[in-house]
């Protein structure tokens, strides 16, 4: 997916030592965010976090951690259903249904191996 994380997922992301150069960052002034293209490859200001793609930090797991993340869609009835499945090295799996949309779903994916797992 080409979609940026969310701002606060980018914070989680820089506390869990994501360093990788992004072509977007997360700009935080005075209470308010808002993305910025970089065109220069600086070193990132207090206030900047990097916004990397969905797939950039699905990689970047799996990578670094041995943590991959998939998302699966299921119709049942008239609503969309999406999942979130989570596998480590150590062969431990976590599935979660509920999401609206594969944003979602891959965001909180993110989320909860960030929080939980790393």
């Amino acid at each position: 997916m080409h979609t940026p994380v969310s701002f606060e997922i980018a914070k989680l992301l820089k506390e869990k030592g994501f360093d990788k150069r992004t072509s977007l960052v997360w700009l935080y002034s005075l209470g308010k965010t808002h993305l910025r293209e970089v065109h220069l490859s600086l070193e990132l200001h207090n206030s900047e976090y990097n916004a990397p793609t969905i797939a950039e930090v699905v990689m970047w797991l799996y990578e670094k951690y041995g943590v991959w993340i998939s998302v699966t869609f299921k119709r049942h009835s008239e609503n969309k259903h999406f999942a979130y499945n989570i596998r480590q090295a150590n062969g431990i799996e976590t599935y979660l249904w509920e999401h609206t949309s594969p944003t979602e779903a891959y965001e909180a994916s993110i989320e909860y191996t960030l929080n939980n797992l790393i």
